[in-house]
């Protein structure tokens, strides 16, 4: 599958919950298991994006805080009607893809790519 092959590939990835749609927290969730089971690996630079702040928020604040915890990976909020912290968002995720690289380049030579979902 063309998207098992980008996955396996990227070398950093981007999820996008958005904030007006409750099942996005679930939605995420079995994207990130589903990049672990085709990487093999758990650890991968990944920020999470809670995208719509200009919205009103529909998920319940506990469910965010909970994946927080359980993920240990940064979250940004933003807003792309707006282009609130996109920039920064795109930034973070190459900054850290970097800082993977670098600890990872000692072992392999390989190029850097970013897969958004």
């Amino acid at each position: 599958q063309m998207k098992d092959q980008y996955i396996r590939q990227g070398r950093g990835f981007i999820g996008v919950i958005a904030r007006d749609n409750p099942t996005s927290i679930e939605k995420i969730e079995k994207i990130i298991q589903e990049i672990r089971e085709i990487k093999h690996e758990n650890n991968f630079p990944l920020i999470i994006a809670i995208n719509k702040i200009d919205l009103q928020m529909q998920i319940d604040e506990k469910e965010i805080d909970d994946l927080k915890k359980s993920l240990n990976v940064p979250f940004i909020e933003t807003s792309a009607k707006n282009r609130t912290n996109v920039d920064e968002l795109f930034t973070s995720i190459v900054r850290l893809v970097k800082e993977s690289s670098m600890k990872e380049k000692k072992e392999d030579n390989t190029k850097c790519s970013c897969c958004l979902f």
